[in-house]
C-alpha cells in the first residue's frame, strides 16, 4: 500500500500543479485585459497634456511679443501728452466736477469742500504767470483733478475749480 499511497500523492500533487498553472494563466489573462485600457488612457492623457503644453508655449510667445511691442511703443512715446490734450483733459475734469456734487457716500469730497468764511476770496488771476495760481494751471495742464490740485496746493477745492474755470485763454 505504500506504493499506491505514493502514486496517489504524486497524482494529487500533479493535479494541484495543473490547477495552479491554469489559475495563473487565467489571472495573467485578466490582468492583461484590464491593464490595456488603463495604458491606453494614460497614453491619451499624455497626448492631451503635450497638446496643452504646446498651446501654452504658443500663447506665452504671443504674450511676450505683445509685451515687447508695447515696451517699444512706450519707449517711442513722449512722456507728456501734447498741450492740447492736457488742456482738454483739464476742461473735461472741471466740467465733470462742476456737475457733480459731493455725496454722503464720498466723505473725502465732503471734507474737501471749504466754507467761504475760512479763506478770503481773491480776484481771479489775470495773467497766466501769476505766481499764486501758476502751480494750479500747471497741475491742471498735467491732467490732475481738482481734489488733487487742492490737496497739493493747500487751496480749497472750490477755489481751485474757480481758478481753473476763470483761467484766461491764450490770446485773450
Amino acid at each position: 500500500m505504500d506504493t499506491v499511497s505514493i502514486v496517489l500523492q504524486l497524482l494529487l500533487l500533479a493535479g494541484m500543479a495543473l490547477a495552479w498553472w491554469s489559475a495563473r494563466r487565467d489571472l495573467i489573462s485578466i490582468a492583461t485585459t484590464q491593464q490595456t485600457p488603463t495604458l491606453e488612457k494614460i497614453q491619451q492623457l499624455k497626448a492631451s497634456v503635450d497638446q496643452l503644453l504646446d498651446e501654452l508655449d504658443r500663447k506665452v510667445a504671443l504674450i511676450e511679443q505683445r509685451i515687447a511691442d508695447v515696451t517699444a511703443l512706450a519707449a517711442a512715446t513722449p512722456t507728456k501728452p501734447p498741450a492740447a490734450a492736457r488742456t482738454s483733459k483739464s476742461v473735461e475734469k472741471v466740467a465733470a466736477a462742476k456737475h457733480s456734487e459731493p455725496s454722503v457716500r464720498d466723505p473725502e469730497a465732503v471734507l474737501n469742500v471749504q466754507p467761504a468764511a475760512v479763506e478770503p476770496q481773491q480776484a481771479p488771476p489775470t495773467q497766466l504767470g501769476d505766481s499764486r495760481y501758476g502751480a494750479v494751471y500747471a497741475m491742471a495742464d498735467d491732467g490732475l483733478g481738482i481734489e488733487d490740485i487742492a490737496r497739493k496746493t493747500g487751496l480749497g477745492s472750490a477755489e481751485v475749480e474757480m481758478v481753473i474755470s476763470l483761467r484766461p485763454k491764450p490770446g485773450d
